[in-house]
């Protein structure tokens, strides 16, 4: 209020400033303003249309103050009132029988892109509610009966009234509301139009014919006033909080009100007295009581409704624009400038970044080409030490199966010779002479032994003339367990053995060292007793063969498995490579062998195979 007061006051003495400089003195004498009805009709005529947004005689007998306000501050023209709908405003506006203008603001913003309307002279301060108010808003209500419509989105699909489409206060500001909401007019409604004044609307919904309607601000409570209807009969949806003491219900923001503009035809200097009146008017003057106004103040800024207008695609912006380059450019140009300089900076950035990354690679890929020349060199000198280990390992199985068979024959000689002397010397008292030669047999003996088992050793150097064939586990093991003379009762089996990949041969022998093994170190006075299981998970088999003989230390249980290795006495026969062989053999079919502590403190040999598909 206090804003508005004092742009009324800078009206008053802008109205003296601008009298001043035309050099003319406006008259407070009320006979020299009084002028003759034959001059009046010889003056100049001003035509000044009101868009009329209530019945019509209404619009008249409010606005007819302001022609009479403006016939006695401007003396040289005589100024004539007219009231006109909105389709009546464009028609007259352009026949040219418009030469000041007081219109809704979108009203205004469309005729100024269709008619070349001037920036306006003043916009309206309206008093309502004893407010001075320089703003309104759109008002979207329904019946308060209507529970199923109270919010926004519930307007879908519904049947909504309005003035008509080229209203702003009437359809615009609501239909932009709604369309922040997701909800597009007239494409998610049907509208029902009543044309003005905006009364037709209230009585729309009241009687049932739409859901909801469209208003201005202070027309309901104005109807209501008027004993109309009451408030209660209706809802006001997405009310607004009022902004600096608004009187009114809202459901839009606010926008500014109604500008004066003139037409461009219209003489500077009369647009400028007009202009001074205008300002000048105050808010106790009688003509502002007739108007039921404040008066007027400088123009406010339409640039929203401008916005408004392009978002709704309503006249005149109906129609995309068509852009070309230069439009981009010309509208855009300090922000393409510095997108493009930035662009052009990345670029660079990228370039020499793209630079230093190909010197990178390519020191990388001379690194590479020396690695994998010294890779190269290494694998061809890896494959000439395999090939001389081959052929070493070669030489290696050919030279003990020589020496193999060389020794056996005179070791078996040795032993043969000593029995024949033995039986002859049955009766030879000389007992000296007797044990040595029994102890002469038995060295020879045990050398045959062990060089049948260092043959067997290195006979597993030879890779398998085939792919191992899958055997029954059981039978293998039985078979050995009748090679070895052992007593079925001492063996107890405590599962189902799987069927094993395994060469048949070599898995006689493993059977077979490990059963002999856990005979030779039987305990001294338990009964020896074997037991065996098997277990099977998701990628292996695992087989248990477990003693309750003289066990092993746990400090010892990795070192059995080396050739020539014994822990006992040598009373007890043997050469020390029976789990040498075992371990081998189990390696060579991808597998592990290891010793865990047994029954009674007797050893546990645990095989894990790899499960074949």
């Amino acid at each position: 209020m206090v804003r508005i007061m004092r742009s009324v006051l800078l009206g008053r003495w802008l109205v003296l400033l601008l009298l001043g400089l035309s050099g003319t003195t406006a008259s407070s004498d009320t006979t020299n303003a009084a002028v003759s009805q034959e001059k009046a009709f010889e003056l100049p005529t001003a035509r000044v249309a009101v868009l009329a947004f209530r019945p019509k005689p209404m619009v008249l007998a409010r606005w007819q103050a302001l022609t009479d306000y403006l016939n006695h501050e401007v003396t040289d023209t005589r100024f004539v009132l007219e009231a006109y709908t909105n389709d009546e405003l464009d028609e007259a506006v352009a026949a040219g029988e418009v030469d000041f203008l007081l219109v809704q603001p979108s009203h205004y913003v469309r005729m100024t892109h269709t008619h070349g309307l001037s920036s306006p002279l003043a916009t309206l301060v309206n008093r309502q509610g004893g407010v001075a108010v320089s703003n309104f808003a759109g008002v979207i209500f329904t019946r308060r009966t209507h529970e199923d419509i109270k919010e926004l989105q519930d307007l879908r699909g519904r049947r909504i009234a309005t003035p008509d489409m080229l209203g702003l206060g009437g359809y615009q500001m609501q239909a932009y509301e709604l369309l922040q909401h997701g909800i597009r007019l007239p494409r998610d409604a049907e509208l029902v139009i009543t044309g003005q004044p905006q009364d037709r609307v209230v009585n729309a919904v009241l009687e049932g014919r739409a859901d909801a309607g469209f208003v201005r601000t202070g027309v309901l409570e104005s109807l209501a006033n008027a004993g109309k209807f009451s408030l209660d009969d209706l809802r006001v949806l997405n009310p607004y909080p009022t902004e600096n003491g608004f009187p009114f219900a809202t459901s839009t923001r606010l926008y500014p009100e109604w500008p004066f503009a003139t037409m461009r035809h219209v003489k500077p200097d009369l647009a400028r007295r007009v202009t001074a009146a205008l300002l000048a008017i105050h808010h106790h003057d009688e003509v502002a009581e007739r108007m039921g106004i404040v008066g007027f103040t400088i123009p406010g800024d339409y640039r929203d409704i401008d916005a408004l207008l392009r978002a709704l695609r309503q006249p005149p912006f109906e129609q995309a624009p068509e852009f070309t380059l230069q439009d981009v450019w010309d509208q855009w140009k300090p922000y393409l400038t510095g997108i493009l300089g930035m662009l052009a900076a990345l670029l660079l950035l990228l370039s020499a970044d793209l630079w230093r990354q190909n010197r990178r690679l390519h020191r990388t890929q001379h690194s590479l080409q020396q690695a994998l020349n010294a890779l190269s060199e290494q694998s061809h000198q890896r494959e000439k030490a395999l090939d001389s280990l081959a052929h070493a390992n070669t030489d290696l199985i050919r030279l003990g199966e020589v020496m193999s068979h060389h020794f056996q024959e005179p070791v078996r000689r040795l032993m043969s010779y000593s029995d024949i002397i033995l039986h002859r010397t049955a009766e030879v008292e000389d007992e000296v002479t007797r044990q040595s030669l029994e102890y002469v047999y038995a060295e020879a003996r045990r050398l045959s032994l062990l060089v049948r088992e260092a043959q067997r050793y290195l006979s597993l150097n030879h890779a398998l003339a085939a792919e191992p064939e899958v055997l029954e586990t059981l039978s293998v093991l039985q078979r050995c367990i009748g090679q070895l003379e052992m007593d079925a009762d001492q063996i107890s089996i405590e599962s189902d053995l799987p069927f094993l990949q395994f060469d048949a041969t070599r898995l006689g022998w493993l059977f077979s060292a490990l059963l002999d093994n856990a005979r030779r170190y039987r305990h001294p006075i338990r009964p020896l007793r074997i037991r065996i299981r098997a277990e099977t998970t998701a990628d292996c088999r695992i087989l248990r063969i477990i003693d309750n003989g003289t066990g092993i230390p746990a400090e010892y249980r990795e070192r059995v498995f080396e050739p020539f290795t014994r822990l006992v006495p040598s009373e007890i026969t043997g050469v020390g490579i029976g789990l040498a062989l075992a371990k081998k053999m189990v390696q060579q079919a991808s597998g592990q062998i290891h010793i865990e502590e047994g029954d009674q403190g007797g050893c546990c040999v645990v095989i894990t195979l790899p499960r074949r598909p």
